[in-house]
């Protein structure tokens, strides 16, 4: 499934249910300027849903914020 696809559904699924308008329409407005541009013609799979989803969520507020985002693996 690519990234795109699987974030539509989440908004549907989601999102749509459960926030106020301006909430949804601020989301989606983001998501449709920043992360599908970038991420939504990658392949997900359930393996890889949640890492891909932390990841563009990350690489969004470190633009945001114009800071850089660093990933560890503590385990």
């Amino acid at each position: 499934m690519l990234f795109k696809t699987w974030l539509a559904e989440w908004f549907t699924n989601y999102v749509m249910p459960s926030a106020k308008d301006k909430t949804y329409t601020r989301y989606a407005d983001n998501a449709n300027h920043n992360l599908i541009p970038k991420l939504g013609d990658y392949l997900i799979n359930g393996t890889t849903e949640s890492i891909v989803v932390l990841v563009a969520i990350s690489l969004y507020i470190s633009e945001q914020n114009n800071t850089m985002f660093v990933w560890t693996n503590s385990q």
